[in-house]
């Protein structure tokens, strides 16, 4: 989903590209002192740390497709389990090539003027691939959301960076303004549409048994929050409040915090289910052969949480 939605907008920006006529870094006097002026010693340790957290995925995916092997004659196998996994790999092998590429080259690759700062045009390509990705993780394996329904915020994602990085570049201060108010639109309509995820999974979650609801949603909830605080950024960034190497140090970090986040809280709902699920149908057979025969309803309430847990636990590729 991320990659196609990043292709198809990224096809559009090119066919573009003649009306919007940036201006390279390079070719502005101005910002290509203040590009050569930024100390990007800590896109160093990003990627440093991109490293043993794409490891610690790699080896997640070899223990979860185990695993799945060993519990593939189980009614609690979990077929999709290496989903999470896989393409939380994919945005930190996305990511730490980008950080790299940022600490070896200085960023000078596709870097734009924006009226005497370095505008990263790199870095909104990146956004373009891992920002849906993040989504599909939060909606689809965090919350099980069908993929329909996390669809219409993940496409209003990606057409919000393009116009948030069309009003950095374009050479013309009306078209500048609009872009910046139609990014902050769709902003408020993505927000929405996620919140709306958050709201339909802890319905569902009432009515069938979830384990750590709280914990699932928290990956949704940080994208909203986190992404408040890019647009704080982006626009004092835009109102020169801020200088350059902050804007581009805060990006930086807060692309690694939120990966790292996600990292964590996905081990940390499996390991909430390995406590859970695995042993669910034990602990009811144990608490069912507790019961007098008389208690056949109460015996049927524990098929019935053990199911519930069941169902829910396949539906939520972890």
């Amino acid at each position: 989903v991320g990659a196609l939605a990043a292709a198809v907008a990224c096809t559009a920006a090119a066919g573009a590209w003649p009306q919007i006529s940036p201006v390279p870094c390079d070719a502005d006097a101005q910002c290509a002192e203040t590009n050569a002026a930024i100390d990007r010693g800590f896109h160093g340790k990003i990627a440093i740390g991109l490293s043993l957290l794409l490891a610690k995925e790699a080896a997640a995916i070899c223990g979860v497709v185990a695993e799945a092997r060993r519990e593939m004659a189980n009614s609690g196998s979990r077929p999709r389990a290496w989903l999470a996994p896989a393409l939380l790999s994919m945005v930190l092998a996305v990511l730490l090539a980008f950080e790299f590429n940022f600490y070896v080259s200085g960023g000078a690759p596709w870097a734009h003027s924006n009226y005497g700062r370095p505008a990263h045009t790199l870095r909104y390509a990146e956004w373009l691939i891992n920002v849906p990705l993040f989504m599909v993780l939060s909606a689809c394996c965090a919350m099980g959301r069908p993929l329909k329904e996390a669809l219409p915020p993940i496409v209003l994602t990606e057409v919000y960076m393009v116009t948030a990085w069309f009003a950095l570049v374009v050479r013309s201060m009306f078209f500048s303004v609009v872009a910046v108010v139609v990014t902050f639109v769709l902003y408020g309509l993505a927000t929405a549409g996620m919140l709306r995820w958050v709201c339909a999974f802890w319905k569902e979650a009432q009515m069938d048994p979830v384990t750590s609801r709280l914990l699932r949603a928290s990956p949704t909830l940080l994208l909203v929050t986190l992404f408040v605080v890019y647009a704080v950024v982006y626009l004092l960034a835009i109102f020169d409040e801020i200088p350059a190497d902050v804007e581009e140090e805060a990006y930086a970090w807060l692309g690694f915090g939120c990966a790292a986040y996600m990292s964590a809280g996905f081990t940390a709902m499996r390991m909430a289910e390995r406590g859970s699920f695995p042993c669910s149908a034990h602990h009811a057979k144990a608490e069912k052969d507790l019961l007098p025969p008389a208690q056949g309803a109460a015996d049927d309430d524990v098929d019935q949480r053990a199911s519930g847990r069941r169902l829910s636990h396949d539906r939520l590729p972890l």
